[in-house]
């Protein structure tokens, strides 16, 4: 069973936390128990197999749930321990960085290395490094078809080949599509 289906299974939305988890296991183990149903040897096997699959399920979530625990307390206490060297007695009375402080930006650390170095470019950055990309392309394109003019004013047969050759590309391309529809 994977999460989803393991809080299918307990009635729970995900995100879950250990003691939604626990409680919602303990009031359906009380619904479905098969010693409720003792009058109804079919509702008692209904019960059984329900009580299965919620025991399944919560054998699977719950570790899942605890490694998830353990792994939030580790990024806690990484966050908040501050990371001073070994000093001498004397030097102990130094104020040390303030674990708010080192927490805020640890967390901002975080959201930031989530992101790729482009998204974290404010709006203005990015308009100056289009701006920059940009217009030297422009000026080159510019240059070329100006350059591009010059060749066809000086040497006018070169234009003509060109169009010749395209309208002859299209034609064939017409007649293949003729053909190929009949």
């Amino acid at each position: 069973m994977d999460y989803h289906q393991c809080c299918n299974v307990l009635d729970l939305v995900p995100p879950v936390r250990l003691e939604d988890a626990k409680q919602a296991y303990k009031d359906l183990v009380q619904v479905w128990h098969p010693d409720r149903f003792t009058h109804s040897p079919r509702l008692q096997e209904r019960a059984e197999a329900k009580l299965k699959q919620l025991n399944l399920a919560y054998e699977t979530l719950v570790p899942l749930l605890q490694a998830q625990q353990k792994l939030r307390q580790r990024r806690v206490d990484r966050r908040t321990e501050v990371r001073t060297p070994d000093r001498s007695p004397s030097s102990k009375s130094e104020r040390s960085p303030d674990p708010q402080v080192w927490n805020v930006a640890s967390t901002f650390h975080d959201a930031m290395r989530s992101k790729t170095w482009f998204d974290r470019l404010s709006l203005a950055t990015k308009a100056r490094i289009y701006g920059f990309v940009l217009m030297p392309g422009v000026v080159v394109l510019v240059f070329l078809m100006l350059q591009l003019a010059m060749v066809f004013a000086a040497y006018p047969q070169i234009l003509v080949i060109l169009v010749s050759v395209i309208g002859f590309y299209y034609a064939l391309r017409k007649l293949s599509d003729y053909s190929s529809r009949s």
